[in-house]
Parts: C-alpha cells; sequence; structure tokens
C-alpha cells in the first residue's frame, strides 16, 4: 500500500513520456502516490538506501547508469530527467561532489571500493556546519570506471582533484574501507611528494593491504555442524552418517568455489593486462573484453600497494563494533587491533564506535561517528 504525498504544494504532472517513466519509478522506490515532478527527494522522506533502489530502476528502464549523487545535484524527478538525458553523451565527470557547503574549511571523502560517496551523506550533515564536505568519486574513461594502474598514480590524481578546490594545506582527508587506504596514498603523495601539510587521515574500518585475516574460521564451522548433530536425537552411527554427508557437500561446494575462484583470477589478470596497455596508449577499451568494475580495478591497485610510513599526519582508524554478514566488522576479520596501520602510520589512533561495517555511517548509528571526526577537524567559530 502506497503512502500519500507528504509535501505542499500542487504535484506538477509530467510532460513527456521519460518524466512519466521517471515519476513511475519514484512513486515505485518511495512507496508514495500522486508525486509530483518537482518534489523533493528528501523532503518525501528518501533515504541514501532507497536511492540505490532509485537508480538501480532507472538504469533498468532508461539504459543509463547515474551516480548515486546525482539526487543531490537533481533532487526531483524532472531535474533527474533532465540530467539523465545530458549524461547520455557524458564520458567524464569532474569527480568532485559537493555533499554540504562550508566556508570554514573541507574534508574531503574519497569514494568506497564500488566508486560511490552518496553513503557520506548522513556523516556530512552531522559534521561542524561551517566544514564544506566534498566527495571525491572516479573520472571515468570510455570502458574504465576507475583509470589508474597503481594506487600511486589513483592517489595523485586525485590530489590534482581536491587542489582544485583548495590549492594548499593543511588537508584533512578519509573514507570508507577502500576510501581510507586511498586517502592514505594521497596523504603520502601530498606530504613527501608535494611538501604539503596533511592535518588528519579518517580511515573508517578499512584494512592496510598486508594485515593479515584471522584463522580457524572453518575450523570453528565444522565444530558449529558436530554441535548441531550431537543435539539430534538419533544414535551415534546415524549421526555420524549425517555428519560424513555434511562433511562432502561442504568439501564439493568448497572445490566448486576454488575452480570459481582460479577462473576468476584468471580473467582478472587478463583484463587488468589490457588496463595498463590501455591507459598507457590512450586507445579505448576493447569491445570484445569484458569492462572491469570499479571493485576490481581497486582491488588489482590494492594487491600491488605497500603502504609507505607517513610520519607526521594524524591517522584515525575508527573501527566498528557490531554487525551481520555483509556489515561485518574487520574486528572480527583481521587478527591485528589495528589492522596492520601500525606498521606504517607513525600517529595512529583508535577509536570504536557502534554499528557495523557498513551501517555506522546510517542515520541511526551516525550522530556518534560525526561526533568523533569533528573533535579532529579545524574548530568552527
Amino acid at each position: 500500500q502506497r503512502l500519500t504525498r507528504r509535501v505542499g504544494g500542487d504535484a506538477v504532472r509530467p510532460k513527456s513520456k521519460a518524466e512519466r517513466q521517471m515519476l513511475e519509478i519514484w512513486e515505485q522506490t518511495l512507496s508514495m502516490a500522486g508525486l509530483g515532478m518537482d518534489d523533493d527527494y528528501f523532503e518525501l522522506g528518501g533515504t541514501s538506501l532507497q536511492s540505490v533502489q532509485l537508480f538501480a530502476e532507472i538504469a533498468k528502464v532508461f539504459g543509463t547508469e547515474l551516480r548515486l549523487t546525482s539526487i543531490l545535484d537533481a533532487p526531483t524527478p524532472r531535474r533527474l530527467t533532465a540530467l539523465l538525458d545530458a549524461q547520455r553523451d557524458v564520458t567524464a565527470r569532474d569527480g568532485v561532489v559537493r555533499l554540504r557547503a562550508g566556508t570554514r574549511g573541507n574534508f574531503f571523502l574519497i569514494h568506497d571500493g564500488l566508486g560511490e560517496t552518496l553513503l557520506y551523506r548522513n556523516l556530512a550533515l552531522r559534521l561542524p556546519s561551517g566544514i564544506a564536505i566534498y566527495g571525491i568519486e572516479p573520472t571515468a574513461l570510455p570502458g574504465i570506471p576507475l583509470p589508474a594502474a597503481t594506487m600511486e598514480s589513483l592517489a595523485e590524481h586525485y590530489v590534482s582533484m581536491i587542489r582544485r578546490v583548495q590549492p594548499e594545506g593543511p588537508y584533512y582527508l578519509g573514507g570508507m574501507c577502500a576510501g581510507g587506504t586511498i586517502a592514505y596514498a594521497m596523504a603520502h603523495h601530498l606530504s613527501a611528494q608535494l611538501g604539503d601539510k596533511v592535518q588528519l587521515v579518517v580511515n573508517l574500518d578499512g584494512a592496510a593491504p598486508f594485515a593479515k585475516l584471522r584463522r580457524g574460521v572453518r575450523l570453528s564451522r565444522l565444530r558449529q555442524t558436530w554441535a548441531q548433530q550431537r543435539q539430534v536425537a538419533a544414535p551415534l552411527p546415524v549421526r555420524l552418517v549425517r555428519l560424513a554427508r555434511t562433511l562432502v557437500r561442504k568439501a564439493r561446494n568448497l572445490l566448486f568455489y576454488k575452480l570459481s575462484l582460479i577462473a576468476q583470477q584468471a580473467s582478472l589478470r587478463l583484463r587488468t593486462s589490457v588496463l595498463e596497455k590501455v591507459l598507457q596508449s590512450g586507445e579505448s577499451w576493447p569491445q570484445t573484453v569484458q569492462p572491469l568494475t570499479v571493485a576490481e580495478i581497486y582491488t588489482y591497485l590494492e594487491s600491488r600497494y605497500q603502504p609507505p610510513v607517513l610520519a607526521d599526519s594524524i591517522v584515525l582508524l575508527v573501527r566498528a563494533t557490531s554487525g551481520r554478514d555483509n556489515d561485518r566488522p574487520f574486528r572480527e576479520v583481521y587478527s591485528e587491533e589495528d589492522f596492520g596501520w601500525g606498521q606504517v602510520a607513525r600517529r595512529l589512533e583508535i577509536a570504536d564506535v557502534h554499528g557495523g561495517h557498513s551501517s555506522m555511517l546510517q542515520e541511526d548509528q551516525v550522530r556518534e561517528l560525526a561526533d568523533l571526526i569533528a573533535a579532529k577537524l579545524p574548530p568552527v567559530p
């Protein structure tokens, strides 16, 4: 059942087929009837999570993908339809998204492993009002969503982007997981290569590339399986047979997983070699080769990156404390309390907040995180 429109003024009707399709997507996503072309997404109560569904439906209906942060510049169905029309012929973007205006300093948040920055909006709205918050997103090339062959070259490119906004330091950088690692590389480039000051690098539940994973996960699962069988009211031989069948099934699944992983890794090696050649030659991505995703390119860059020592900048590692499945905090994934950053960050500080790996940025958790970061940002008169 759909809700009734909850904003004032008349609902302006669509004038074209594209506008009608866009309005239908909005009403479906927000479960709200009677919307108008000039209704504001955030005034309607739209959330960052709903925006993921919204843009997925837009891509399905119109065949064009937009960044999630497009909703900030085009928060109405009319403006989003116009942006969609303009975006269809655009192959590159400037990559700097203003999440919130300010005049007393800047805080740059680097995209996550999927290339998005809308996930920082809740945080941006709760940081000190005088600080301008910017999101840094990939500047795509045709067929290449993250055009870089090394973490160092990516960091250099992003530094050039933020220096167009702020020509000199001190800089305040940060990011979720992958974004935290990229921010670290940017901080080193700014300080070591350009001699500039980086006051703060905020790493939201992100691990260093060489961080050690916890062991014994599979063994604990086998113990759990045996414990479950012990609770079954059946003779011992029956339980042993059931356990054996379970182990065979798990072994078969593991084999299939390993074979699939080998195939994926072979494909990734081939396509990343193509990436390097294309970036060196300046040619277009071959149509016969499956394009890489932002996540695949980032994983490749991270696997070849050895973070250097960062001596003069505060690196604030914010660890999540609770969560399940994809929201599982990295404290349960990595064996080192500092996720490996203590080996290279000389001024490392560690703090814990409520929430999971991703949910620390959601509406009901983000206040604690915002207060923690605000204490490290420049004071606002």
